[in-house]
């Protein structure tokens, strides 16, 4: 098992907390196929997401952050083909349900280094998410600024 300093150590140097705005396709089923007698067909979506990326050579690491959370997923970027460089290991957490679970982990931990802000701003756009203030037009501005603000 993992500590929770080694994990800390990690996210520090390798970590990012981010919120991603997407938008979506307006794909319920309509009368006509017509798109342009939608009035509104676009949707814009708040995504946060968590991720630790190292070299693949050390994704025991990531495997091990894995099972301590028991949230995300793991994927290898393969990147062979671009001279002298060597594939990429993702720990990647996105759902909102296991996003939770990782901001609970962080909320109590001290970080040393500018992570903490980010992950303060990002903890605050969590807050907003989960009291479903993100679905105002108020709300998302401020997921908005405080995104902007997460380096």
């Amino acid at each position: 098992m993992i500590s929770d300093e080694r994990i800390m150590g990690f996210v520090e140097g390798e970590g990012c907390f981010s919120i991603g705005i997407q938008r979506y396709l307006d794909k319920k089923p309509r009368k006509t196929e017509k798109r342009n007698k939608i009035k509104n067909p676009r949707i814009l979506g708040v995504r946060p997401n968590f991720r630790i990326t190292i070299s693949e050579k050390d994704r025991r690491i990531l495997d091990m952050i894995k099972e301590r959370f028991n949230v995300g997923q793991i994927y290898v970027q393969d990147r062979s083909k671009i001279k002298n460089n060597q594939n990429v290991a993702y720990y990647y957490v996105q759902t909102l349900s296991d996003i939770i679970k990782i901001d609970e982990f962080f909320k109590d931990k001290d970080f040393h280094t500018a992570k903490g802000n980010d992950y303060q701003l990002w903890h605050k756009c969590i807050e907003i998410i989960k009291s479903r203030r993100h679905l105002t037009r108020e709300g998302f501005l401020e997921i908005c600024k405080l995104r902007d603000q997460i380096k």
